[in-house]
């Protein structure tokens, strides 16, 4: 087994840092949290916060001024950060909108992003509130390339939901990456020993955006992109990737950038279809050449034929 699988688990356990926030455990009793950025803001962790209040809209508050709250433990930074904060907010048919100043709206791609999932994965655990918008100065916050994120869930993120951080296993993934000339994708096997919290089709997305260990294959992922989401519903699997997903970096056909993902996603889980979304969004034509705004199924006609 190469030396990369022995690696794996490390590397995947670091990733699994990233969230253990349950969409499905709604609960305000002991066990709920508050979400920090790490020290390097890479990742987003939770730590302990008993949510106080007495009606939502004062959870709500509460909530708000500990994500801008400094922790007295260095490694933990504010999910709204120094300089940034929350003008106003408004809670209407269970959407809770947040008004944010302009240093808000000012953040890296990668750290917004991370901003985001750790207040939504935060304010989502009290009741009354299944979606949120950003706001900054009033006006709906944007991405890099100028298009609105919109509203957001805590399924919109990644969430590794488990009880043992200790238990691992193996299994056999079959992944898509290009091959030399960039117009057909080649299937790599390979064996990887991964936590038990890192969900089968997380797993194999952050192993395309790794690429690929054998020579003569080649990367389909541009290496900057952040994934902030991915999750499996009624049989299609919902990715979800930051802006950075739309700048070309590889001479290779946009078709086999996507569907090294669609494909290895169907052939490794329970999935049949794949819907490819750039911050939540799908009314998108990629690189001018594949439509996202529907699910897409396994594509034979950009797989290298085998002798």
């Amino acid at each position: 087994m190469r030396k990369r699988i022995q690696l794996c688990g490390i590397c995947l356990m670091l990733c699994m840092m990233l969230f253990a926030c349950s969409s499905t455990e709604r609960t305000e009793e002991k066990g709920t949290f508050v979400c920090y950025l790490n020290e390097e803001q890479t990742c987003v962790m939770k730590k302990q916060y008993e949510i106080t209040g007495k009606t939502t809209e004062q959870k709500v508050k509460n909530m708000l001024d500990a994500l801008g709250e400094p922790s007295d433990d260095v490694a933990y930074n504010p999910a709204i950060p120094r300089g940034a904060k929350v003008l106003d907010y408004t809670l209407k048919d269970k959407i809770l909108y947040i008004n944010l100043n302009a240093k808000y709206g000012g953040m890296s791609a990668k750290k917004g992003a991370l901003s985001r999932a750790a207040i939504v994965n935060s304010l989502m655990q009290i009741t009354g509130v299944e979606k949120i918008g950003f706001l900054v100065e009033g006006n709906p916050l944007q991405d890099s390339r100028g298009r609105e994120i919109g509203l957001l869930s805590d399924a919109d993120f990644v969430q590794n939901v488990g009880q043992n951080l200790n238990s691992y296993q193996t299994t056999t993934l079959n992944l898509m990456f290009s091959n030399k000339d960039g117009d057909k994708l080649k299937i790599e096997t390979l064996d990887v020993k991964y936590s038990s919290n890192i969900s089968k089709e997380k797993l194999i997305v952050e192993q395309l955006m790794r690429g690929p260990d054998v020579s003569g294959d080649y990367p389909t992922i541009n290496p900057n992109v952040q994934l902030i989401g991915v999750t499996i519903k009624d049989g299609i699997c919902y990715v979800n990737f930051d802006e950075e997903f739309s700048n070309r970096v590889y001479d290779i056909k946009p078709e086999i950038t996507i569907y090294s993902i669609v494909n290895s996603i169907i052939e490794g889980t329970d999935a049949t279809l794949v819907q490819v979304e750039i911050n939540g969004e799908t009314n998108i034509t990629y690189l001018d050449s594949v439509d996202l705004s529907e699910p897409l199924a396994y594509s034979t006609e950009w797989m290298e034929e085998t002798e």
